[in-house]
């Protein structure tokens, strides 16, 4: 199963996309269609491209290609490509409601929703991820979606992750071992899948890039990824892959 994270799903009209989509046989897409930024004195969720979106989840299954709602849930963007961005207070009850409810609204729309950046820098804030996590599943529940995080795979890390699969609150994990020198590391995905406890899809995330001067450019390494991964695993970013 090939999957593709896309922030710039839109670059296209909707039907040549599904169409390389379906050339290169994906199966799932995830564009990134929520990102929020400074608006005043505080965070505001933007819905990219709002009017473009439900011709493109209707060109996608048209394809037999799942749409998978992305979300840059715990991060403040400064603006793309910049990679300076920042975590929100994600324990801010405000910043919590805004971002459930953000959620809720385009998850009638498609297929299943992925929570990406679902995490912060602050080590008192960890809890607070996961009753954000908690609380989106409770207003989404209604739809029967499937939701997947994006997660960091790294020892550290991946408790939060344990818990969240274990506690039934997400239905898919995507390990974001980008940084690998190969350009992802199946072995480190069985490893980590073996700490789950339920019986869920755990998708290695695979880089197709390298950071040049700060901007990110297309990297060879991911000439090697048909031979390295597991059966299930996700392209990033489908901008520069396709």
């Amino acid at each position: 199963m090939i999957s593709v994270f896309d922030e710039q799903w839109f670059r296209m009209p909707p039907l040549e996309y599904a169409d390389k989509l379906q050339a290169n046989n994906v199966s799932d897409v995830y564009p990134l269609v929520w990102s929020t930024h400074w608006v005043g004195d505080g965070p505001s969720t933007t819905w990219e491209h709002k009017e473009e979106f439900p011709d493109f989840v209707s060109a996608c299954h048209s394809r037999g290609i799942r749409v998978n709602a992305a979300f840059n849930t715990c991060r403040i963007v400064q603006g793309f490509p910049s990679f300076n961005d920042s975590f929100a207070d994600v324990t801010d009850e405000g910043f919590q409601k805004m971002i459930a409810d953000s959620i809720t609204e385009i998850t009638g729309l498609v297929d299943g929703i992925c929570l990406d950046f679902i995490r912060t820098d602050d080590p008192n804030g960890r809890s607070s991820v996961t009753d954000l996590i908690r609380r989106i599943r409770s207003q989404v529940k209604i739809y029967n979606k499937p939701i997947s995080a994006c997660v960091i795979p790294w020892r550290s890390k991946w408790p939060d992750a344990i818990q969240w699969a274990n506690d039934g609150l997400v239905d898919v994990l995507i390990t974001m071992n980008y940084g690998s020198p190969q350009g992802g590391d199946p072995e480190l995905v069985k490893q980590r899948a073996v700490d789950v406890a339920v019986d869920i899809p755990v998708i290695m995330g695979v880089s197709c890039y390298q950071m040049v001067d700060g901007i990110p450019e297309p990297s060879t390494r991911f000439d090697k990824v048909e031979r390295i991964a597991s059966d299930k695993y996700m392209i990033y970013p489908g901008w520069l892959w396709m």
